[in-house]
């Protein structure tokens, strides 16, 4: 697995570094070759990001529930960037 995933790949870091570079491994892995049968489907990554970029503008500008959708999105959003991480690793070998 090359180390730019490895890096992205990283979840413990905060929501406003991860999207994106999250956004970055859609568009990597959708144009590539190698990764023509993924667990998650591009379409529903791609809506889950857009989904969690619009709680982070929310979130932003304030108020607890803001930032209690803004963690749910970016749970879903963990969740496929796991799934995934686990289809490069399996690709990669």
């Amino acid at each position: 697995m090359s180390y730019y995933f490895k890096a992205v790949f990283n979840l413990n870091r905060p929501v406003e570094t991860k999207a994106s570079e999250e956004r970055n491994i859609l568009v990597k892995m959708a144009a590539s070759p190698n990764f023509i049968n993924p667990p998650v489907d591009y379409a529903d990554f791609g809506l889950a990001l857009d989904e969690q970029d619009a709680a982070l503008a929310a979130a932003q500008q304030g108020g607890t529930l803001n930032t209690a959708i803004l963690h749910s999105k970016e749970l879903v959003v963990d969740n496929y960037v796991r799934k995934l991480k686990s289809y490069v690793t399996l690709v990669a070998e």
